[in-house]
């Protein structure tokens, strides 16, 4: 009767209920226990310990910083293009990266593009066998 998953949380459901509408009672407990003077030190000390850890529970928080840094060739990448994007003319590439440089950065920039290119045309091409079912309505 108890493997049954249902049965388990039907009887899970009834002890919550129980233990809910006993709390007023388990409080009251506690209190006594605490304003006993008569009572043990180390009784009293657990009761309010009690209370105190259900009225403010512990709380953890953490914080976590990322931080990504970009290579001196994704800077240069990223400068070429915002150039690109207001229409900067060409003396402000060459101001900026020089003769040399800026057949690098075009480089890495063609480079770039063709790898998307290449992600883009293998996308949604499965290697590997397949066999075609027809669907019966």
């Amino acid at each position: 009767m108890f493997q049954d998953p249902r049965m388990r949380a039907a009887v899970r459901e009834l002890a919550a209920a129980m233990i809910e509408i006993s709390e007023p009672e388990l409080l009251a407990t506690t209190f006594e226990i605490l304003r006993d003077t008569t009572q043990d030190a180390k009784d009293r000390l657990m009761a309010a310990r009690m209370i105190w850890d259900r009225a403010n529970p512990v709380m953890t928080k953490h914080k976590i910083e990322v931080e990504h840094h970009l290579s001196s060739d994704e800077l240069d990448v990223q400068h070429y293009r915002a150039l690109q994007k207001i229409g900067a003319p060409m003396s402000a590439f060459l101001a900026r990266f020089g003769h040399n440089g800026l057949a690098r950065v075009q480089t890495l920039i063609m480079a770039e593009e063709a790898k998307q290119k290449q992600i883009e045309s293998n996308a949604g091409v499965v290697d590997g066998e397949y066999e075609e079912v027809e669907t019966v309505e």
